[in-house]
């Protein structure tokens, strides 16, 4: 799991050094390998990657029974549950969800943890 923090690491640096990419998305479309877009999304997916790792792993050892160990058992305890085709847990939309959500606590998590530790 610390890898992920390592190439969280990197993506902010990355994103500190292009932020205008962010604030004007028709240039990272016009110039993706100068403004370093390419790169930005190669380790966005790395990043995922290392998080699917870890939510296999949460639904190979999951119990219906146990107590939840974390949140990434609640929420697929609510996926499990949802029979309701609408809603945001609903299958292969819940665990979508559950991967973006992951992917967004880490993301926005890992700066604001990393400077209160400094």
């Amino acid at each position: 799991l610390w890898s992920i923090f390592d190439k969280l690491k990197g993506f902010q640096q990355k994103v500190g050094r292009t932020p205008a990419i962010f604030f004007i998305p028709s240039l990272a479309k016009a110039f993706p390998k100068a403004l370093g877009w390419n790169v930005l999304l190669t380790m966005l997916k790395e990043i995922k990657g290392i998080l699917q790792d870890h939510i296999d792993e949460h639904q190979k050892t999951y119990s219906e029974d146990g107590v939840p160990r974390d949140f990434m058992d609640v929420y697929l305890a609510e996926i499990y549950k949802t029979t309701d085709t609408n809603s945001s847990f609903y299958k292969d939309h819940g665990m979508r969800s559950l991967r973006a959500v992951m992917t967004d606590f880490f993301i926005a998590g890992s700066e604001t943890v990393s400077n209160t530790l400094s």
